[in-house]
């Protein structure tokens, strides 16, 4: 059930695991070794937000893999703040699939088999226990690691990283955040058997001047045994510069109900 999830919901998956690369890159991180609270860890790492970042347009390579079956994808990314990611999405250099996501919509084409999904994006958080919407999206393509608010957190060491962990609801939260730097590295989401873990490397700067993961990888699994892993990796980024995208639904399109069915 899990793969046949993951992979209706590709597009949507692939910008929970999507960064944005640039030119520099930063430092070793130093191991840490001395407890902090969780208030100076969470005020030293929202130093590193990203509001300069207001658009951008990206290019990308993605690879999944489920049950021992891979495939690899090339994509092309704009990004609005607060307001649209589209996602245009091509294989064996021919577009497969075009993705329009707002904070209330999802409208998926299916270049291959002439199809249409248009479902509400809270609908889908709700049927597939997804931890939030848009924001979370937004979040993770600006390089963020996604704390529901009010959160209260713990903190401990963990990997020669600082671990902040606590609860929403059913589900168990926990970030891991470099000394020095104090980026988030791994961000990880459980609820009972069930689990999304995303990993962040390979840090460069854009243009605007805000730190990126260049590298994301993730990784999926639930109770019944199902297991997904992912990884992408940007090479081309430009910010700031108002991308265009278009996105026209074809008439003769069959629309679908509900994700991988008619």
């Amino acid at each position: 059930m899990l793969k046949k999830i993951l992979f209706a919901l590709f597009p949507l998956a692939l910008l929970l695991f999507a960064a944005c690369s640039g030119s520099k890159k930063t430092a070793t991180p130093a191991a840490a070794t001395t407890l902090r609270s969780p208030e100076i860890i969470l005020n030293k790492w929202r130093k590193n937000d990203a509001d300069a970042l207001k658009n951008y347009s990206a290019r990308a390579k993605i690879y999944t893999e489920s049950q021992g079956q891979g495939f690899e994808v090339n994509a092309n990314i704009v990004w609005w703040r607060d307001s649209v990611i589209w996602i245009n999405i091509k294989k064996f250099g021919f577009e497969a699939a075009r993705v329009l996501i707002t904070p209330d919509s999802v409208y998926m084409l299916n270049r291959l088999e002439k199809t249409v999904l248009v479902q509400s994006l809270p609908d889908l958080q709700r049927k597939y226990q997804l931890p939030a919407g848009f924001d979370m999206l937004q979040q993770t393509l600006t390089g963020q690691l996604w704390m529901p608010a009010p959160l209260d957190l713990n903190s401990d060491l963990d990997q020669d990283m600082h671990r902040l962990s606590g609860r929403q609801g059913n589900t168990q939260l926990a970030y891991w955040i470099e000394e020095g730097s104090f980026l988030g590295r791994r961000e990880q989401f459980m609820r009972e058997a069930d689990g999304l873990k995303i990993q962040f490397s390979d840090f460069k700067k854009n243009a605007a001047g805000a730190l990126f993961p260049y590298l994301c990888e993730t990784e999926g699994f639930s109770n019944a045994g199902d297991a997904f892993k992912m990884s992408v990796q940007m090479n081309e980024l430009e910010v700031n510069t108002n991308p265009g995208f278009r996105f026209e639904i074809p008439a003769h399109y069959t629309r679908e109900t509900t994700l991988g069915g008619k």
